[in-house]
């Protein structure tokens, strides 16, 4: 059961936004920009939350099961942070080094 919650993740950029078909939901449009399929395009019914408040161009993290249904083989896991976090561990080490 624990290997249905594992994923493999790969980067993937918005390009599309679309209300949904439900009234807390839209629909969203990915190219992936890494991984086994990259430069395919991934359509993703997401609930509206503060972290789906997408724009064209935002990079997120895709998971990825090769062992399921084509169709559903990816899946919306978070907004990339990697350059908002490398910049939170420079602050930190700047603060570190002048106190």
């Amino acid at each position: 059961m624990a290997d249905f919650l594992v994923a493999e993740t790969y980067e993937a950029e918005v390009i599309g936004i679309r209300p949904g078909p439900c009234e807390d939901c839209i629909e969203v449009t990915f190219v992936m920009t890494a991984g086994p399929d990259e430069d395919r395009l991934v359509d993703q019914v997401v609930s509206v939350s503060p972290v789906t408040d997408f724009d064209p161009g935002d990079r997120v993290v895709i998971g990825y099961r090769p062992d399921v249904d084509p169709d559903l083989q990816y899946q919306f896991f978070d907004l990339q942070r990697r350059s908002v976090l490398a910049w939170v561990a420079v602050l930190f080490a700047a603060a570190v080094v002048l106190l």
